[in-house]
């Protein structure tokens, strides 16, 4: 990894652990960001299911990896930020679903080749270096015929 690359992955690290404390109000019922579970988990559907493996990729406090797990998928939440996966972990009381810590660098994932049948990596690449190399992981751990599935702000909001 390039020395630039080092630093913006210790910078996103920082700017998510402090984030971590009110990540999931965003995605509390009347959260600015409730109706995204709704549309990612619909995206989701159309490619997967009960049963299907799916990597959530960033994801965060876990709110949509719960979501999958609760309609009967096999997910792994996996992201940098040890805060949001302590807190991810904490709120999980009945789910399946397999907490990851990540190498802030992105760039090699933990997981065999063709583990999963979905990626999810939800407003992630705005925040890699990288992101050829997260692309290439995605594409190395995702099964033949599987789908990633990515999303990046609009940049109109």
């Amino acid at each position: 990894m390039s020395d630039q690359a080092a630093q913006t992955a210790r910078q996103v690290l920082q700017l998510f652990d402090a984030k971590a404390t009110t990540w999931p109000e965003k995605y509390a019922p009347d959260g600015r960001l409730a109706g995204r579970l709704v549309r990612l988990a619909s995206a989701v559907g159309q490619h997967a299911r009960p049963g299907t493996r799916i990597l959530d990729l960033g994801c965060g406090t876990g709110e949509l990896a719960r979501y999958l797990a609760a309609a009967g998928l096999r997910v792994t939440g996996a992201d940098i930020s040890a805060e949001m996966l302590s807190r991810a972990v904490t709120a999980d009381k009945h789910s399946a679903v397999d907490w990851v810590q990540l190498d802030p660098g992105w760039i090699a994932l933990p997981f065999e080749p063709r583990t999963f049948d979905a990626v999810v990596a939800s407003s992630v690449l705005e925040y890699v270096d990288e992101p050829g190399s997260v692309l290439r992981e995605c594409a190395r751990v995702l099964r033949p015929g599987g789908a990633l599935l990515l999303t990046v702000p609009d940049m109109r909001h």
